[in-house]
């Protein structure tokens, strides 16, 4: 049986997303029993409009185009005129314009307009739309946000309140009073975070609640959100909502409650959820990224592994920071991250400790967790979600001695998997391996080399990973000899494969790097002469400050010293020292420093750094040392950066100056030679420079000052090889650094 009626839908709000439609409810009786049926639609205008952001900042006069999609939701074809209003904010040429929609067209069009003021425009747009047999006129709202550099203001729409702050906004969804944030280029960022929960036990009664009152006020050169609650559960309380919005980008979330009571226990909880992306967390005192493709979730964390009050994601839009009050406890659980704060009471107002987001302050995880703890950042290394530890982190093996290795895991989640270890391309070792169990492989089940390549291939039920690093064995003897060289007494050492030569009558540096007697470094020796843009010149390679030229170097007192030194794993390392005091200089008068250029028997590699004795008055850390080294001029440049088009620079041609990441080598023409530079964690930058004449390879960095307030760079390496390896390969020596001079 079919029922057929026809029903007219009267003026009324428009159905909301998530929220329950209006229904047709017919009664109908059967054998003396009456039921209901119902339908739920959802009602439409004729025509539906809706304006586009503008995703960029403004100024007064800036003509822009409004951008607003159209949708005919009628089966028939319709005329729609739309009447622009007047405005203080737009100004339209032309404010009237009509259209041919077809039956469910969908349109887009884009009208000129000049931007009088900035600031939140919500004007109704008149819609008059005709078809075969009808005609009706709506009112659309349409909000805008005119944005510019240092306006910011307040915006209520139908569904949310707005505060702007320059480039940034942050966003309140009425409907259950969640927040949002974001930018300019970004839109909405992958961040929320939902009503504050008091108790304990807690309560969600804010997220299905509305404000009573609405306020905004300004301070410094920041806009404040507050929203005002009454609480229904407990009618003594009375809860402010504070959300502060910086110009630099940084938003403060704070909760005040009022209560007529004596004396109330009471919680705060916080919860937020974020789309992570490239994720810094302290975990176990570390400091972890985690950046594979399969990205870690709360869940995969352990609450009771955070070790500090923050966090950072590099996301692909923005790079967003949250920290917050030390002593608040954060818990992971699914998708979400739970904040819990205690109160602190003054009368009756009870304040609970203040959230941060970073949306554009802060840019690295330093200075989050800068900004976390109220002091300078720490330096400590980066850690990997899930990564490989070879030898206790010692890249040096040790004559007799077994390989420990074990994989680390920062997950919550254990994992279990097959594992193929392969050693200088011959398998060694096949077993199941679990995460945070060392192993140890006997010395004898490999033939070692002075360099070798080894390769982890680990296999679980969903995937296959890769880890490959290179590990040294130092074997052998190193000469050390004082010699007379072209009238210069000249030290000179051999480790077996390199060899390097320094005189401190000529240079306050080393002039000869060889490998495999060849020659890398291009020099003048004896000679100081005139090259390119210096006068003198002598080339060759040292560190040192900035804004002490080889000139001023040449005037002051060098000394030289064969040196062994150790490192952090008490690996011995041996080399030449020299030392310099600084006496002539006018800004560097006072200054005392050593160079260190050290190596180990055997082995294709040269570690560079500075050790500072007096620092002529300069605190020293944020002075930017350089490490100069100028090459043959039959070198090529090679860019391991795939994402790159210019990826090989040959020498010798015309000027170039190129700014260096990590995964680059120099090679010998003609030969399979190449140069690794490896530059420390304080690395600023590192450039390399050529024209007619020279090569010049540069790279710049910070000092550090230890507990025991020793002033040093940590070392820069160059390794030398004839295989194809990568920056990650080599990481491991990042790992050392020397503790014993």
């Amino acid at each position: 049986m079919t029922i057929t009626d026809t029903f007219f839908l009267t003026e009324g709000p428009e159905a909301e997303k998530g929220k329950t439609f209006p229904t047709i409810a017919v009664n109908i009786a059967a054998g003396g029993t009456m039921t209901t049926f119902k339908l739920g639609i959802c009602p439409k205008t004729p025509v539906t409009i809706m304006a586009k952001p503008i995703h960029y900042a403004l100024q007064e006069g800036f003509e822009i185009a409004l951008d607003l999609e159209l949708e005919n939701n009628l089966t028939e074809s319709v005329q729609a005129t739309i009447m622009l209003p007047e405005s203080e904010y737009l100004s339209f040429k032309d404010s009237t314009f009509s259209l041919l929609l077809k039956g469910k067209e969908k349109r887009f069009v884009s009208i000129p307009a000049s931007i009088l003021a900035l600031g939140f425009t919500n004007e109704d747009i008149l819609v008059q739309v005709k078809w075969q047999g009808g005609e009706l006129t709506v009112n659309k709202p349409i909000a805008l946000a005119l944005k510019g550099i240092g306006e910011r203001f307040f915006g209520e729409t139908k569904d949310y309140y707005h505060v702007f702050n320059g480039i940034y906004q942050v966003n309140v969804r009425k409907a259950d009073n969640v927040m949002t944030a974001g930018t300019n280029q970004t839109g909405n960022l992958p961040f929320a975070m939902f009503a504050p929960m008091l108790g304990k036990p807690y309560s969600n009664e804010l997220s299905k609640k509305k404000p009573e009152k609405v306020e905004t006020s300004y301070e410094k050169t920041s806009i404040i959100l507050t929203l005002h609650y009454q609480s229904t559960e407990h009618p003594d309380n009375s809860i402010k909502l504070n959300i502060q919005l910086f110009a630099e980008g940084l938003v403060k979330r704070w909760v005040l409650l009022e209560n007529k009571q004596t004396s109330l226990d009471i919680h705060l909880q916080e919860t937020f959820y974020h789309d992570w992306a490239e994720v810094y967390l302290p975990l176990k005192g570390e400091v972890v990224v985690f950046k594979e493709a399969d990205m870690v979730e709360p869940r995969d964390i352990a609450s009771k592994d955070m070790s500090s009050n923050w966090y950072f994601s590099q996301d692909q839009s923005s790079p967003v920071g949250v920290y917050w009050t030390q002593g608040s406890k954060i818990r992971m659980e699914g998708w979400k991250m739970h904040l819990e704060s205690q109160k602190s009471r003054q009368g009756n107002v009870y304040s609970f400790p203040p959230l941060y987001m970073s949306i554009g302050a802060y840019r690295n995880w330093r200075e989050v967790e800068s900004a976390a703890a109220g002091i300078q950042a720490s330096k400590k290394e980066i850690h990997k979600g899930l990564e490989l530890i070879w030898n206790g982190g010692n890249p040096m093996l040790e004559a007799n001695t077994s390989l420990s290795y074990q994989f680390a895991s920062y997950r919550n989640n254990a994992l279990k998997f097959d594992m193929d270890l392969i050693i200088n391309n011959a398998s060694a070792h096949l077993q199941d391996l679990k995460v945070n169990t060392p192993l140890h492989l006997p010395f004898e089940a490999a033939a070692w080399q002075a360099v070798n390549k080894m390769t982890i291939v680990m296999k679980t039920e969903i995937r296959e990973s890769y880890f490959d690093n290179i590990l040294f064995y130092p074997q052998g003897r190193i000469t050390k000899n004082i010699i007379n060289e072209k009238g210069f007494e000249t030290y000179r050492l051999h480790n077996g494969i390199l060899e390097i030569s320094a005189a401190a009558d000529y240079y306050p540096g080393i002039f000869s790097l060889q490998v495999n007697e060849t020659e890398w470094l291009d020099q003048a020796f004896p000679e100081l002469i005139a090259k390119s843009w210096w006068n003198p010149w002598a080339g060759g390679m040292k560190a040192g400050p900035p804004d002490l030229n080889d000139y001023s170097m040449m005037k002051e007192s060098t000394k030289l010293a064969f040196v062994d030194v150790w490192d952090n794993f008490a690996n011995k390392w041996s080399g030449i020292r020299i030392d310099t005091d600084i006496n002539q200089h006018s800004q560097w008068r006072g200054l005392s420093f050593s160079q260190y250029f050290v190596t180990m028997p055997g082995l294709p590699l040269l570690a560079v750094f500075v050790s500072v004795h007096k620092t002529a008055g300069r605190k020293m850390e944020k002075e930017q040392w350089h490490t100069n080294l100028f090459l043959h001029n039959n070198c090529t440049l090679q860019l391991a950066d795939h994402k790159l088009h210019n990826r090989v620079y040959t020498s010798g041609a015309m000027e170039q100056d190129i700014t260096l990441k990590e995964d680059f080598h120099v090679k010998l023409q003609g030969t399979e030679d190449k140069l690794h530079l490896l530059t420390d964690r304080n690395r600023i930058s590192t450039q390399y420079y050529t024209n007619n004449e020279i090569i010049q390879l540069v790279s710049m960095t910070n000092c550090e000052r230890d507990n025991q307030n020793r002033v040093f760079t940590l070392p820069s390496f160059l390794y030398f090889d004839k295989m194809n390896v990568t920056s990650s390969q080599l990481d491991i020596l990042k790992s050392l650094w020397f503790t014993k001079l």
